[in-house]
């Protein structure tokens, strides 16, 4: 008799099935992976992006806002800008900054150690250059809002933060807008230290002033690479022969203002070429002139805006000069 044995019987597919659970399992692992990896890198690009104002070494910070939610103030000039707002204070907070969940109190003294942190890297401090501010007056929710730009950085690369001053009586800051204003004016006289004003007189003579900030504006090479490359120019095809001839007007007006005289940097000089950009529109679109005739006007405009100390006085006496019935929009 032979020896008996048992054959474990061969189920037809097992060894397929099990492949293709294991590759299966593989797949699953591998999209978690890349899924995981695709969040951290958008968390990455996000951080990248993230604007903060803060104190010394990036602590407190006092405003916020996202590079990826700006639009072009002036392109030709690189300024980009960028609407920020400020931190709320938090139950833990015990440094008198306000209650939680209201904005954050910041006092004029923490201006001397002002950050600007892009990606949680320092891009400009009041401390690394010379800081430039200028007087600025707008309308704001029915009233007149006290704003100074300070100029971060330096001349090629920085940006523009508005500061704007809550408890800065409107008779002294007439006062020191004037004094500014005048000085900017004069080629003989030294301008007017409007940064060393904010730290050392507003103060002494109104201690209880506050500052926050919702406005912050970049300049320079370097941002125009940052909007290329995150795809956000909003410039739309279709408008060519329309857009090229703004841009000659662009063109002319700042080679106007130079050869006039005006030296002004950054924000403040992005302001005088919007206002002119503005004039010289509406002459197009409501006075229906043709770009060649507006050309013509630009110095005599350039002129009227050096002269004027606002946006509205400056559109006001182009209205009147030029026999314009109305406002575009109004």
């Amino acid at each position: 008799t032979g020896v008996g044995y048992y054959e474990t019987p061969h189920r037809e597919g097992s060894s397929d099935e099990l492949q293709q659970r294991r590759r299966a399992s593989l797949d699953h692992d591998q999209i978690n992976i890349l899924q995981e990896t695709n969040q951290m890198l958008r968390e990455q690009l996000d951080h990248s992006q993230h604007i903060q104002i803060t104190g010394p070494h990036g602590e407190p910070v006092y405003a916020a806002g996202s590079f990826r939610d700006g639009r072009w103030l002036l392109k030709r000039g690189g300024l980009w800008g960028v609407d920020l707002s400020m931190a709320t204070s938090t139950p833990d907070d015990d440094d008198g900054s306000g209650s939680a969940g209201s904005e954050v109190v910041v006092p004029i003294s923490a201006l001397e150690d002002i950050e600007i942190r892009l990606g949680g890297i320092i891009y400009a401090t009041a401390t690394s250059h010379d800081v430039y501010a200028q007087m600025e007056e707008q309308d704001w929710d029915d009233s007149t809002r006290k704003e100074v730009l300070c100029h971060l950085g330096g001349p090629v690369t920085g940006a523009w933060l508005a500061v704007r001053i809550d408890g800065w009586p409107q008779s002294h800051w007439s006062v020191v807008q004037k004094r500014d204003f005048s000085r900017r004016s004069n080629e003989y006289r030294e301008n007017l230290d409007v940064f060393e004003v904010l730290l050392e007189d507003v103060p002494d003579l109104y201690p209880e002033a506050t500052i926050s900030f919702h406005r912050l504006s970049f300049f320079g090479n370097c941002v125009n690479q940052m909007v290329d490359s995150l795809g956000l120019d909003p410039q739309s095809e279709g408008k060519g022969q329309e857009g090229e001839e703004m841009w000659n007007i662009a063109n002319l007006i700042v080679a106007e203002l130079r050869a006039a005289g005006n030296e002004d940097i950054g924000e403040a000089f992005m302001k005088r070429v919007n206002d002119l950009q503005m004039a010289t529109f509406m002459k197009i679109t409501i006075n229906n002139e043709s770009n060649k005739e507006v050309e013509k006007e630009i110095p005599a405009l350039v002129q009227m805006q050096l002269a004027s100390q606002s946006t509205a006085e400056f559109l006001c006496q182009v209205q009147s000069a030029y026999g314009i019935s109305s406002l575009p929009g109004s």
